[in-house]
């Protein structure tokens, strides 16, 4: 059996590169199967392959369905198994729950730069010099559309946070976003989400391009 686990911060890459080995396969003529597990389990899914059926490749895109009874049997049976898997998750995949996959998975993990997790952790009130500066950083090497979409689920994050929600995240990292949380009022998170809800819908209805969008809205809200 072979799986490819693809997961990261850097949610755009992760997706293009999942996007990538479909389109590869398909190319060679494979089948591509998407495993939908509010039907079946996992384990009914991938064996209900005929024994005429060859080149599949299975696609699962929220290993979160995985439940444990499938992850310790697909650990079980991998050497028996003839089956290729392709998996995406949003987000990256602790050290933990990789222990709870076959050990020959391929895992495949896309980071942010450094400077872009400096930039999400600088977004706070009277910092927008500093913010500019690693927007305009960012803005280099990352399309607009994916900054816009950084920057909102920061300041989601940031409201779950505040509103003493939960988020499945590392202690650590959950500790910095309580910290920066704690730097924003309620109505300045809110306001923040609102503006860029406009930007996005004026950028794409003939008004300012994201870019500048980006700047105008940080250099109001965070001065």
């Amino acid at each position: 059996m072979k799986i490819t686990l693809l997961h990261g911060a850097h949610e755009q890459k992760s997706r293009s590169r999942f996007f990538e080995i479909i389109s590869t396969i398909k190319k060679r003529g494979w089948e591509i199967k998407r495993v939908d597990l509010n039907e079946l389990s996992a384990i009914e899914e991938l064996t209900a392959t005929s024994i005429f059926e060859q080149n599949i490749l299975y696609v699962l895109e929220n290993i979160r369905d995985l439940k444990s009874k499938d992850l310790n049997w697909l650990s079980a049976n991998a050497d028996s198994l003839d089956i290729n898997l392709l998996v995406w998750h949003k987000g990256e995949v602790g050290k933990k729950q990789q222990n709870e996959f076959p050990k020959l998975t391929n895992f495949e993990k896309f980071d942010l730069p450094k400077y872009i997790f400096k930039f999400t952790e600088n977004l706070y009130p009277k910092n927008s010099k500093a913010v500019l500066r690693l927007l305009h950083q960012t803005t280099e090497t990352e399309p607009p559309e994916f900054v816009l979409a950084l920057v909102a689920g920061t300041l989601l994050d940031l409201s779950i946070i505040k509103a003493g929600g939960s988020l499945d995240y590392p202690a650590w990292r959950k500790g910095k976003l309580k910290s920066q949380a704690e730097k924003f009022s309620n109505s300045q998170l809110k306001s923040l989400l609102k503006d860029l809800s406009r930007i996005d819908i004026e950028s794409k209805t003939g008004g300012p391009n994201l870019s500048t969008g980006l700047d105008i809205v940080i250099a109001k809200t965070l001065q």
